[in-house]
C-alpha cells in the first residue's frame, strides 16, 4: 500500500544530510574540474522510514563515480515514518560550479566554471590577478605556452623566460610598465596531466618587476583555486 510523506519533510531529511553529498561532488572534481550535472536518485521510503530500492533515477552528471556514491549515501537516509504505507520518490540534486562573487577586504575576488575551464579573478585597487585552469587534451608544452604568451604579448615588448616554479618548468612573460600601461606578468604551466594552468596579474604600482606578482604565481602554482578542493 502506497503511504504518504510531505515533500518538505522529505527535503528537510535531505538538505540535513546535504555535506555527505557534496563530498562526493567534491571527490569528482579532483579527477574533473570543470564537472557539473544532475544527480537522479530513485528510493522507496518504507513503513518505518528507511530506505530500499535506491538506484539511478536518470542522472546527467558524466561522472558514474559520483552518482554511485550519492546512492550509497542515500541509503544511509532516515526519514519520519510515512502514514500509510510506502512512499517512492525520485530526488534530484543539481551540482555545479556555476558563478560565485565574493568579497576579500577592497579586493573583490569572481570564479566562474565553464566547459572545459575554470577563471578565477582577484580585483582589487591598482593590482589585478586572474587564475586559469585550462583542459587541454595535448597537454602543456612549450608550443602550447608560446602560444598564449604571444596572445598575452600582443605586439607590446616583452621579456621571456623559462623557469622552474614550485618544482614545476614555467613559462613566463613579462611586460614592463610604460606609456600609460601598467606592469603585466604572464606565467603558465601544466598543473596536472592534460590541465594548463595559466596565471596573469596587472600591478599599476610597479615598473620592472613586481614581488606581489611572483609571491601571487608561486602560491596559485601550488593551488590554482583558493576556495576549492583539485
Amino acid at each position: 500500500m502506497y503511504g504518504h510523506l510531505p515533500a518538505e519533510v522529505i527535503q528537510q531529511t535531505v538538505r540535513e544530510f546535504f555535506s555527505r553529498f557534496q563530498d562526493c561532488y567534491e571527490d569528482g572534481l579532483r579527477e574533473d574540474l570543470t564537472l557539473s550535472g544532475r544527480v537522479s536518485v530513485s528510493f522507496v521510503i518504507t513503513r518505518d522510514g528507511s530506505v530500499a530500492s535506491v538506484k539511478d533515477g536518470g542522472s546527467s552528471m558524466p561522472s558514474p563515480k559520483v552518482v554511485g556514491c550519492l546512492v550509497d549515501k542515500f541509503k544511509q537516509l532516515r526519514f519520519p515514518e510515512p502514514g500509510g504505507g510506502i512512499v517512492t520518490v525520485v530526488y534530484p540534486i543539481m551540482f555545479s560550479q556555476g558563478r560565485d562573487t565574493t568579497r576579500e577586504g577592497d579586493c573583490v575576488v569572481d570564479v566562474k566554471s565553464e566547459e572545459r575551464m575554470i577563471v578565477q579573478t582577484r580585483t582589487c585597487p591598482k593590482f589585478a590577478l586572474m587564475v586559469t585552469l585550462l583542459k587541454t587534451d595535448e597537454g602543456v608544452s612549450e608550443a602550447f605556452a608560446l602560444g598564449h604568451l604571444m596572445g598575452f604579448e600582443s605586439g607590446a615588448s616583452a621579456t621571456r623566460a623559462q623557469s622552474v616554479v614550485a618544482g614545476k618548468t614555467t613559462w613566463t612573460s613579462t611586460i614592463a610598465a610604460g606609456s600609460g600601461k601598467p606592469f603585466r606578468k604572464l606565467s603558465i604551466v601544466e598543473y596536472k596531466p592534460n590541465w594548463g594552468l595559466l596565471v596573469s596579474c596587472q600591478d599599476e604600482r610597479a615598473a620592472d618587476s613586481s614581488k606581489q606578482c611572483d609571491d601571487e604565481i608561486v602560491n596559485a602554482t601550488e593551488q590554482p583555486m583558493r576556495s576549492r578542493k583539485p
